[in-house]
């Protein structure tokens, strides 16, 4: 089985620790949910399993250190190639790896004939985050990191994209940040809860509900950290 093992990781900015002794074993197959509140760490671990900073202890994939390759990384805000038409996007990312697999039902869903002459600047919010999606998933990594994946999707297509990503891509190691609890609850099939920087649980749901004798995602954060994951409203 192959696993990506966080062994140790340790990262600290100036007087602040922003992870502490960060230790996960990640199957490949499994779709997992990286819960916190924000400054929980959630950002720097993905920052650190991507290679885009440093940090003490390691992360390996498959026992391999060097595994970045392998990492197609959907961005909260896809802010690049502005200049560019999606058509040209597209294939820019298509011609910079070997492992690409069109897919054509995730194309037409997610409507990316509509936006095809349009150039990057001029797209919506939800068209940005289409894109966005399409390029993560045809690249055709082994894992595959989705940063608020459903946000700014109108309701239809977040739905068909939950539905479709819960049957399909199958092989990869998903992991995900959202504020949708009740989306990533059908989605998911794994948690993790990160709060200042520690790691207070990583398992599939069953086991934890069980466990804490809860029924959703939100109750299980606050048995497990006695905080509400939402901010009280007055």
């Amino acid at each position: 089985m192959e696993k990506l093992v966080i062994s140790n990781v340790v990262k600290t900015y100036k007087d602040t620790v922003a992870l502490r002794d960060v230790n996960l074993e990640l199957e490949k197959g499994k779709r997992y949910f990286l819960l916190g509140k924000n400054g929980s760490g959630k950002s720097t671990l993905i920052d650190c399993i991507a290679g885009h900073i440093s940090y003490t202890g390691s992360i390996t994939y498959n026992k391999k250190v060097q595994f970045y390759r392998e990492i197609a990384y959907q961005p909260q805000h896809f802010n690049i190639l502005e200049n560019l038409k999606v058509s040209e996007v597209i294939n820019f990312f298509k011609s910079s790896v070997s492992s690409y697999r069109f897919d054509q039902e995730l194309y037409n869903f997610l409507e990316i004939a509509n936006i095809l002459k349009k150039k990057v600047k001029s797209l919506s919010g939800g068209q940005r985050k289409s894109l966005s999606i399409f390029i993560s998933l045809v690249m055709n990594k082994k894992i595959v990191i989705l940063d608020e994946p459903f946000s700014e999707l109108d309701f239809e297509k977040k739905k068909e994209l939950s539905q479709y990503l819960s049957q399909n891509y199958l092989d990869k190691l998903f992991i995900v940040i959202s504020h949708e609890l009740e989306d990533m609850q059908l989605f998911t099939s794994d948690l993790i809860i990160l709060d200042n920087g520690n790691v207070k649980c990583c398992g599939d749901y069953n086991n934890l509900f069980s466990n804490y004798k809860v029924n959703t995602i939100e109750d299980l954060y606050f048995a497990i950290t006695g905080k509400t994951i939402y901010e009280k409203r007055i």
